[in-house]
């Protein structure tokens, strides 16, 4: 479960990789990563509303894995404790 929020996270920061290497992509498959799409929302279309709630979205998003993640570790050092602290 933490892998795969922590993938997530990490899908949803990427912006840089995408950019440089196929400038989101043939067309818009692929690798177009919301990062990405935030990007040229703003620079490209010059839609800020767009843009921002965007980015807006992507805070909350990561906000809430975030807390996932916090509660998911303390659940496994919550276990861990109860099992002698052995792995």
């Amino acid at each position: 479960m933490l892998l795969i929020i922590l993938t997530f996270i990490f899908y949803l920061r990427s912006f840089d990789a995408p950019l440089i290497m196929t400038n989101g992509g043939p067309g818009t498959a692929g690798t177009l990563v919301p990062g990405l799409q935030m990007y040229r929302a703003i620079r490209d279309d010059l839609d800020l509303g767009y843009g921002s709630a965007i980015g807006t979205v992507l805070f909350v998003v990561m906000i809430a894995l975030t807390f996932i993640n916090f509660a998911v570790r303390a659940r496994i050092a919550r276990n861990d404790q109860k099992r002698g602290g052995q792995a």
